[in-house]
């Protein structure tokens, strides 16, 4: 990467805690990278993002690196760092794994869009089908690593 062009894009800039960094990450690194602010889960930002992005390609001559996906998948066991766990102790039910430790990590539960988002990725990755199946029922506590919930179907 050295004596290539770099852009650092600022994720999650929907949460509140990203602000307090935000400035910061300017002052530190403005005058060396161009720097674009988005979120994912709100879309701002990605309009940018992806003119710019746009741009260099239509830019670059023949500087494309190949990396062997074999030595990527060795490197990160994507099979252990998704597996989803659902389960039921009497009548608590419990969800959790790693995939969902980010997913609750990068969830701004204040805002309609990041919790929208959040809801949706759970009905994608079948925890909440998952629920169903070990009788989760309207009003139920559900705890999705430690952020709990009441069930609503």
């Amino acid at each position: 990467m050295c004596g290539k062009e770099q852009i650092i894009v600022l994720n999650k800039i929907d949460l509140p805690q990203a602000q307090e960094n935000l400035e910061r990450i300017r002052n530190e690194f403005s005058d060396d990278y161009e720097i674009i602010e988005v979120s994912a889960a709100t879309s701002k930002g990605l309009d940018a993002l992806k003119k710019r992005a746009y741009e260099r390609l239509l830019q670059i001559e023949d500087e494309i690196e190949f990396v062997d996906e074999e030595k990527v998948e060795n490197l990160l066991d994507r099979k252990e760092r998704d597996t989803i766990v659902v389960s039921k102790n009497d009548n608590y039910y419990l969800a959790e794994g790693e995939f969902l430790e980010r997913l609750v990590d990068s969830t701004n539960f204040d805002d309609f869009e990041s919790f929208s988002n959040f809801q949706k990725v759970l009905i994608d990755k079948g925890v909440i089908e998952r629920l169903r199946e070990l009788g989760a029922k309207e009003g139920d506590l559900i705890s999705v690593c430690g952020v709990e919930f009441d069930f609503v179907d």
